[in-house]
């Protein structure tokens, strides 16, 4: 069976196979780095959140290396960036940096579509159980540890695989680029270390982008409604903003419905 682009659907499950040696591989590639660097037994610890988390499902275990590495990042800020070269306007090329990247972003990536192979990453949709025939390819295939709906391992094909291995690179180099365009002690006031407004910098235009594009996907969701969805939404909307005056203009009715019933009684 192939897909639209003509690449061949892996029916079995080779493909969570395959993310699991990208995980695997990644790992290795992150812990001869940590050696390297002389981090010592807490490389050990490092590759044993990765292993935990790719043969135990462990949802966090990506959030932890991220974290695990930007403290040692903090601990030791001369062991990152060295043998760096430079390639003109002030930016210099790391390539163990690149590599850390590459890796830490594989293990990433691999173990979040393991997770979807294996579990649910977005919430249960009951219209899905309401599949009409033709309307999917493959049919989901529900997970016995949780109960949900989780990916079809049929619709994992090669070519999907290999895109990702071979955008790596490039989302590493980005990655790079862009602390080219970071400011490093320029208006820094509070002397923080360069690499640590670096870090907040970036942390402020993550949130800034996250809230305007959650900002304009809750609008066009608005504009894709129904005119009874609308009425709905506008309804829900209402009651939240004046549920309380309403409370009390109902509590006042009520108190004045009772005295006029009090007086012709």
């Amino acid at each position: 069976m192939k897909d639209d682009d003509g690449y061949e659907i892996k029916a079995d499950g080779s493909a969570l196979r395959s993310y699991t040696f990208v995980c695997f591989a990644a790992l290795a590639l992150l812990l001869v780095i940590q050696l390297q660097r002389g981090l010592g037994y807490w490389s050990l610890l490092f590759a044993g959140i990765g292993l935990a988390g790719v043969t135990l499902r462990w949802r966090i275990a990506p959030i932890l290396l991220i974290v695990f590495l930007t403290f040692m990042m903090e601990l030791n800020p001369s062991d990152f960036g060295q043998s760096s070269r430079a390639l003109g306007r002030g930016w210099s090329f790391s390539p163990v940096d690149w590599l850390t990247a590459v890796a830490l972003l594989a293990y990433v990536l691999a173990h979040y579509r393991i997770q979807s192979l294996t579990h649910a990453i977005f919430p249960h949709d009951k219209r899905r159980e309401q599949n009409p025939a033709g309307k999917w390819p493959v049919t989901p295939v529900p997970s016995a540890s949780t109960g949900t709906v989780a990916r079809s391992p049929g619709l994992a094909s090669s070519w999907e695989i290999s895109r990702l291995i071979m955008s790596l690179p490039v989302w590493a180099i980005l990655g790079q680029l862009s602390l080219r365009w970071l400011p490093q002690q320029r208006g820094n006031t509070i002397a923080f270390p360069a690499h640590a407004w670096s870090t907040i910098v970036l942390a402020w235009a993550l949130g800034l982008g996250i809230m305007t594009a959650a900002g304009v996907l809750a609008y066009l969701g608005r504009t894709l409604m129904t005119q009874r969805e609308a009425r709905l939404f506008m309804q829900d909307t209402l009651w939240r903003e004046t549920r309380r005056e309403q409370s009390r203009v109902n509590h006042w009715l009520a108190w004045a419905w009772l005295r006029r019933r009090k007086e012709k009684s």
